[in-house]
């Protein structure tokens, strides 16, 4: 089932975030004590990241996204790396990336792997000759970052679903287009509550967001990617999903914790059993009215601004 299909299953319940009572926005909006000072396409200028404070002498030209949500910063940006990290995925890049970005396209499929945002592969990063490199502090090892260092300049983001917003804003930040970054943000956000607000005297639906890698069930909480985009969405969380942290693993007796109005699930490689296969599954209320959807992985659970922005795009126009 596609995103589209099914989030028009929630578009009708959608309600403002404020009925959930959550004072502070599960995604952060703002940079705070990062950034640079130097106005939008000036170079040299100096960058305050999460490690320390970068100069990035030049306009750079031959950028490295370790972290998947970095190179789709870049690319809403209107940068294509010349190489690129993987996550939990087996490609560096997904297909909605090359309809999003159809001018890209060719760049986007010429992208050298360099390998896990764990593990990213430094020869193959030297052999670019990189002038500007992108990572994150959630994954940082200091032996790799001293060795990234020794390459290029590296911007070191926060990294983790729920900071997509000021990753996003560091990258616009590092490559001089802050003010792109930031307009793009102020019209996702002017998008999400207008919707929200067109449903103010209904209860919000509770939706749930489960990830199944081999036989790991993790259950996203708020703070993760998808739980952000639904708060901003206005859309609520059972009780027991409202967790500190991104993410909970779950055992086949504590499937239950995943129920709610309606359930999201998605497998890299579309292996549900784990999920599927556990007796508690099918007495879940969602699972019971036909409300649980396998939705595509990296467009609902990579944390990007255009699988933000499609996401949300899909829920209005399905209004």
């Amino acid at each position: 089932m596609t995103i589209l299909r099914a989030l028009l299953l929630l578009a009708w319940l959608a309600s403002p975030a404020l009925a959930q009572g959550l004072a502070v926005e599960a995604a952060p909006r703002a940079l705070k004590g990062t950034g640079a000072a130097e106005p939008d396409g000036v170079f040299p200028r100096r960058l305050r990241d999460e490690m320390d404070e970068v100069t990035i002498p030049v306009e750079p030209k031959r950028l490295v996204a370790i972290q998947p949500g970095q190179l789709e910063a870049l690319l809403t940006l209107g940068t294509t790396p010349v190489g690129a990290g993987r996550g939990s995925a087996t490609k560096i890049y997904d297909d909605y990336q090359l309809e999003a970005f159809p001018e890209a396209a060719s760049g986007i499929r010429a992208m050298t792997d360099i390998g896990s945002l764990q593990e990213p592969d430094l020869e193959a990063i030297a052999a670019l000759k990189p002038d500007l490199i992108f990572y994150t502090r959630a994954a940082l090892k200091e032996t790799t970052y001293r060795a990234l260092s020794a390459i290029a300049p590296v911007v070191v983001a926060k990294g983790m679903g729920m900071n997509w917003k000021v990753d996003f804003l560091l990258v616009g930040h590092a490559v001089g287009k802050a003010g792109a970054a930031q307009a793009f943000l102020d019209r996702y956000h002017a998008e999400a509550e207008a919707f929200a607000a067109r449903w103010r005297e209904r209860t919000p639906p509770t939706v749930s967001f489960v990830n199944v890698t081999g036989d790991r069930v993790r259950l996203f909480g708020r703070h993760a990617f998808a739980g952000g985009v639904a708060e901003d969405l206005g859309l609520a969380r059972p009780p027991e999903q409202r967790f500190e942290g991104a993410a909970q693993d779950l055992s086949a007796e504590m499937i239950d914790r995943a129920d709610a109005d309606f359930i999201f699930y998605a497998a890299p490689n579309d292996d549900f059993s784990a999920l599927r296969g556990s007796a508690l599954w099918p007495t879940l209320t969602a699972v019971a009215a036909g409300r649980a959807q396998p939705v595509g992985f990296k467009l609902f659970f990579n944390a990007g601004p255009m699988a933000a922005s499609e996401r949300l795009q899909q829920v209005i126009t399905s209004k």
